[in-house]
């Protein structure tokens, strides 16, 4: 069965309010911290982009309820701005995990074991007089 197929009642029209205010919230608590991450040089571009997307996603989740309640709404528009807002959450995550992966790098891609890996190596001290 579709999940859009389902017919929509009292409760599942309560659930779409409920879940799309909830998220709309931790969305905009969000902002002010990435606003003031946009005064920083280095943290700009990606508090931008986890600004950009977090629009998407207010907007997506104002749309959410509208569809769940109008009788010929189901999909479209608030499906297309979700999947824009995750994308640009995972771009920024992209963005953000780049230079922390470049230890991970050196790793061989067969080794199984983070300890095996030359990456995590510490540097033998060097005894003097030995």
């Amino acid at each position: 069965m579709n999940f859009q197929d389902v017919p929509t009642d009292g409760w599942l029209c309560a659930y779409w309010i409920v879940l799309c205010g909830m998220l709309i919230y931790l969305l905009l608590y969000s902002w002010p911290g990435l606003l003031s991450l946009c005064r920083d040089p280095a943290s700009r571009l990606v508090a931008i982009v986890y600004l950009l997307a977090s629009a998407f996603g207010v907007a997506a989740c104002a749309r959410a309820p509208l569809e769940a309640v109008e009788p010929r709404g189901q999909g479209g528009p608030a499906w297309a701005l979700a999947c824009v807002c995750v994308t640009g959450f995972a771009l920024a995550q992209r963005l953000t995990g780049s230079p922390h992966l470049t230890r991970y790098s050196r790793c061989r891609r067969r080794s199984l074991s983070l300890f095996r890996c030359a990456a995590f190596d510490r540097p033998e001290r060097q005894r003097s007089g030995v």
